[in-house]
């Protein structure tokens, strides 16, 4: 029995949809590397740059953490930004959890940063 082209297109789109190359929030784990403040908005205001590549899509290390509120809630990507200097200053590793699927002048904008102590 032949399978039906809608079973077919199901099956391929559940693929698809759940490969890690498409994924629209996912982690990263590394140690900052540098950290950029801009008061003229680029890529948010702030960005932070890992140890290693972002992956999924991101360009290069580096992730917005949309200081000036331009995709988040006011408040939020300050906080970020004040964890990210603070695991940076401590030589602490951080999570950073990005949205692919949102950027900032090209660069993938990090939703939320869990310090590991």
């Amino acid at each position: 029995m032949k399978p039906k082209l809608s079973t077919l297109f199901l099956t391929a789109t559940l693929v698809m949809a759940t490969s890690p190359a498409n994924a629209l929030t996912f982690s990263q784990t590394g140690h900052i590397i540098r950290t950029l403040s801009d008061s003229a908005n680029f890529a948010g205001g702030c960005m932070i740059a890992l140890n290693q590549s972002i992956g999924n899509g991101c360009k290069n290390n580096y992730v917005s953490l949309d200081c000036h509120a331009s995709m988040t809630e006011t408040g939020r990507g300050k906080n970020n930004f004040a964890s990210a200097l603070l695991a940076a200053s401590l030589n602490k590793q951080v999570t950073v959890f990005v949205d692919n699927n949102k950027k900032l002048n090209g660069y993938c904008l990090a939703t939320r940063i869990d310090i590991i102590f």
